[in-house]
């Protein structure tokens, strides 16, 4: 490093824009790494100095830059949650679908930072909805352990998938009703979330939420926004067991009677050969 750039990255280290432009013009690499193997733009991104972050970028600052460890530079923007540098880093072409070895999504960042502004900005750059993170689970799993409604309704908005199936096999759904967040499993109803889908276990939602000893309202959403009744209630899982099986097994009388009229075969059988009707007698001599 020689002087001039040590000059340039001190006079960015202090705010100082009138040096920055003095050096930039006198034709100092906007690209050179400090002694810790950092891009000099990253110092006036953490002292969060729009002005000076404009400069360098106009000098041809690269706006996809890595630290030393490989962390993109706009990761940082994240961090101070300056929507101002943000934009500007995107304008210049910082990729918002970035994501370099063995590191999460710019987009994931972003929903971590639970701020709707900032993820928009992401999404209106084109960045991918349906990306998956570092463990392969996808990044609209991530928003919805959040709980932050407005920005799981961006997403939806910008067309993130609702029926993402995580590598564990379940359908985004799951993840939603173990928030018991009614709007948000709501909102990923409304927008094609299929409540009829199952997990590995061949279990559906209904299902999970009955062994949860879950939310009659959430149940009862899930049921009224099925497409076909008859389906949902018929549906086995890998036990050949339904919804009023597990219901009848589990003692659960309020949900069993409550449903008992909707069901169109109390007759069918799991792998055992049991009824509804079967286990419900028997879980009523306990």
């Amino acid at each position: 490093m020689n002087k001039d750039e040590e000059l340039l990255i001190e006079a960015i280290e202090n705010d100082d824009l009138k040096e920055v432009q003095k050096l930039l013009q006198e034709g100092v690499d906007p690209n050179i790494l400090d002694e810790d193997d950092k891009p000099c733009i990253l110092s006036a991104i953490r002292n969060k100095n729009l002005d000076i972050v404009s400069v360098l970028l106009e000098n041809g600052a690269n706006p996809n830059a890595v630290d030393a460890d490989g962390e993109p530079i706009i990761s940082a923007a994240i961090r101070t949650k300056r929507l101002d540098i943000i934009n500007i880093l995107l304008e210049n072409r910082a990729d918002p679908n970035l994501q370099p070895p063995r590191k999460n999504t710019i987009l994931l960042k972003a929903i971590q930072s639970n701020n709707l502004d900032i993820v928009n900005a992401f999404l209106n750059k084109g960045a991918n909805l349906n990306a998956l993170d570092i463990s392969g689970y996808p990044i609209f799993l991530k928003a919805i352990k959040s709980e932050n409604l407005e920005i799981i309704n961006a997403l939806l908005e910008k067309g993130a998938n609702p029926n993402l199936v995580d590598k564990d096999g379940s359908p985004l759904l799951f993840t939603a009703i173990n928030t018991k967040n009614l709007d948000i499993i709501d909102a990923l109803i409304k927008m094609g979330a299929n409540v009829e889908a199952k997990n590995k276990d061949g279990n559906t939602v209904l299902n999970v939420l009955l062994e949860r000893r879950g939310n009659v309202n959430i149940i009862s959403l899930l049921i009224e926004n099925s497409q076909d009744k008859e389906k949902i209630f018929n549906l086995k899982n890998n036990n050949g067991e339904t919804f009023l099986h597990l219901a009848a097994q589990q003692g659960n009388s309020k949900i069993f009677d409550k449903y008992l009229d909707y069901y169109p075969t109390v007759n069918i059988t799991d792998k055992a050969g049991y009824t509804p009707l079967y286990w419900s007698k028997l879980s009523m001599k306990k």
